[in-house]
């Protein structure tokens, strides 16, 4: 019991690194899915593609993080907890859920939306906090994430790739592989806008609503490309490649349609899935290809979306109760 009440007492310190180790996750899965199609359609390689997507992901959270961090006071006030000591314990459980949960999905290729386990989880541990209570303002926006990430990118993605068809149909493979990777550059720029804006918003939780400065922004970035680096080849692999089977126009319709949701999202204040949006686009511009969708790799992930939420929620409640007995 010493030893639990020592470890808990530096639960602030533990919490932060919780944090960083979930935003490696974010990385592997997240960060993957916004460079997924660039790699998958060979415009790019991997190790190019994964430097390129951390400079876009860190001014994405410099410039969205500076002018439009509403995301980032979206999750700060999700969940209203009684005391210092019940926030620290309540980010410490949001992530370890989150990292049980990610890390699973990770192992199996399959991609899940840290965003919406990191909601699930705060919600979990409010839930199973005496005093704490549910910001239902805030959490209609998480709702609205839910739909934005999933209808509008499918619907996003269908009428990107129809403007394409139209106005970029005679244009040759050479521009649409540069057009790929300027579409994945915005793409990153959006998760970085997205994502790490939402991890920023933990941070406030322990500063009070004061501000967080460069440094911890580039500390994001650049565990958001380790986690990349290291555990970033099958999340790729599943969206780029396995998913549907798509050209380079279709992966730029996606990678700009993606970027658009998010960005969209970032401006409203509304903390959407990267995850989500980009195979939801994916599968919106596959519909109107030729590529044709697997069966299963669609219904795997599919099924993440679904359980992630329910799931979290009870991982976090359930080791928040444990935390607090502690």
């Amino acid at each position: 019991m010493d030893f639990f009440n020592g470890f808990f007492s530096q639960i602030g310190y533990f919490s932060s690194v919780l944090i960083f180790i979930t935003v490696f996750f974010n990385g592997a899965t997240d960060a993957s899915n916004a460079v997924a199609t660039c790699v998958g359609t060979k415009c790019m390689k991997i190790s190019h593609a994964t430097i390129m997507s951390a400079v876009f992901n860190f001014l994405g959270v410099l410039i969205m993080g500076t002018f439009a961090g509403k995301v980032a006071f979206t999750v700060k006030e999700l969940a209203v907890f009684p005391s210092e000591s019940s926030v620290k314990t309540a980010v410490c459980a949001s992530m370890l859920s989150v990292i049980i949960w990610a890390g699973g999905a990770w192992l199996f290729g399959i991609p899940t939306s840290e965003s919406h386990a990191l909601t699930a989880s705060l919600t979990g541990t409010a839930l199973a906090c005496g005093g704490a209570y549910i910001n239902t303002a805030q959490y209609a926006r998480v709702l609205y994430g839910l739909l934005v990430s999933s209808a509008l990118g499918f619907a996003v993605g269908v009428i990107i790739s129809l403007l394409t068809d139209i106005f970029l149909k005679k244009c040759s493979d050479t521009f649409f592989r540069y057009a790929q990777i300027f579409g994945a550059c915005c793409t990153s720029f959006a998760h970085g806008g997205q994502d790490g804006v939402k991890f920023l918003g933990l941070f406030l939780l322990f500063t009070n609503g004061g501000e967080v400065g460069t440094p911890l922004i580039f500390a994001v970035s650049a565990v958001m490309l380790f986690g990349t680096a290291v555990g970033g080849k099958k999340i790729i692999k599943s969206v780029g490649e396995n998913m549907v089977e798509i050209n380079k126009k279709d992966g730029f319709a996606s990678d700009i349609a993606s970027a658009l949701c998010l960005l969209f999202a970032s401006i409203m204040g509304i903390p959407a899935s990267t995850t989500q949006t980009k195979t939801s686009s994916i599968l919106g511009v596959g519909a109107l290809s030729s590529g044709k969708i697997n069966a299963k790799t669609t219904l795997s992930i599919v099924t993440a979306w679904i359980f992630t939420f329910p799931a979290c929620t009870l991982l976090g409640y359930m080791i928040m109760k444990i935390m607090i007995k502690w």
